[in-house]
């Protein structure tokens, strides 16, 4: 989760402390939200599905080259 959320994207906080919490929503008010969000949006968008499939299939194409040869094949 570090990887997608940061001080320009969002606040993260350890789970079930009420104290980190708080501070984290108190941290949210000092910031620009506007521009968090935009961050935020870029983050998503990178991590959409029609981003990342199609490398995920190239991947897996390169890792077995013959199944996607025999799937054509019985379409």
């Amino acid at each position: 989760m570090h990887e997608l959320v940061n001080e320009e994207t969002g606040v993260l906080v350890p789970s079930a402390r009420a104290v980190t919490l708080a501070e984290g929503i108190a941290a949210l008010f000092e910031r620009d939200l506007a521009r968090c969000g935009v961050r935020a949006r870029a983050v998503a968008m990178y991590y959409d599905w029609e981003s990342v499939l199609p490398e995920l299939m190239q991947r897996y194409r390169r890792l077995h080259p013959g199944l996607h040869a025999q799937a054509a094949g019985a379409a």
